[in-house]
């Protein structure tokens, strides 16, 4: 079966889907999602839209489950969603699939790479038109301060992980072994995780204090919703996250950045948390 996150354009993972077997037909397609036969026609031509409320329909009736579907749904927003934000989320939502399931496998040891903000951000510099490459200079832009020998090690890591190229001109290489989330081991992904959270939450707070308004923003909002709800509320702040970052992805980067988004309870449980 032909894997949708190989394809941009639904319509033609729905064609190869038919093309694959030759029990299976548009007309057939079209019966079982209760479409007619000449809509189903017309969508896979181009003549018209699939409408995002049956997208989920023919994605499972197309044998797709979980993050597939979610995928195939993303691929239909993008080719029409009615706004320019739903197309721009449903790109951010493809590309960060996609990046996820190329990255390879980390071993235990690159999960400290992983947790340390410093690394992270030496690795995001290579986005930079110019990265800087001495320690010593980088020392002096960094923020929060840090030593040069620090920094230097911190290069040697992603050079020696893989991460980044050695050599003139160092880019950052993000298929290579920096890291697999779902392939570590539980305990040292977790620990990877929360020393990276930790780090993040208290940079901002001391952001608050060293930076001003035009640097810096910090939101918080704090509202009511159901618990069955939380699951998709955060699966939309993630998208939410990339979205605003793809218009300011391409062109010129002079500078680094850190977003922060942030979910916790202000009830506890039953169990007293």
């Amino acid at each position: 079966m032909p894997s949708v996150y190989d394809f941009d354009d639904y319509r033609a993972f729905v064609q190869a889907w038919i093309d694959e077997r030759e029990n299976r037909s548009q007309a057939a397609l079209a019966r079982r999602t209760e479409m007619t036969r000449s809509n189903m026609s017309m969508i896979l031509s181009g003549q018209r839209e699939l409408a995002l409320a049956k997208a989920s329909t023919v994605a499972r009736e197309l044998g797709l489950e979980g993050e597939e579907v979610s995928f195939f749904e993303a691929l239909v927003r993008l080719a029409h969603g009615p706004s320019l934000a739903i197309r721009q989320a449903a790109r951010a939502h493809i590309y960060a699939v996609r990046d996820f399931r190329n990255l390879s496998q980390s071993t235990p040891d690159q999960a400290g790479i992983l947790g340390s903000w410093l690394h992270g951000t030496l690795i995001a510099m290579q986005d930079l038109d110019d990265p800087p490459s001495d320690p010593d200079a980088l020392a002096q832009v960094l923020w929060p301060r840090t030593s040069a020998e620090a920094v230097a090690q911190a290069m040697a890591d992603t050079v020696e992980a893989g991460v980044v190229a050695d050599g003139p001109g160092p880019r950052s290489d993000r298929s290579g072994p920096w890291g697999h989330a779902s392939e570590m081991s539980e305990p040292t992904l977790a620990e990877a995780a929360r020393r990276h959270h930790h780090d993040a939450l208290r940079h901002a707070a001391s952001a608050i204090e060293t930076f001003g308004p035009e640097e810096r923003m910090v939101t918080t909002l704090t509202v009511g919703v159901s618990r069955e709800a939380l699951p998709r509320l955060m699966e939309a702040l993630q998208e939410a996250q990339q979205a605003a970052l793809v218009p300011f992805r391409s062109g010129s980067a002079d500078t680094v950045v850190t977003l922060v988004t942030g979910l916790f309870p202000r009830m506890h449980d039953d169990d007293g948390r």
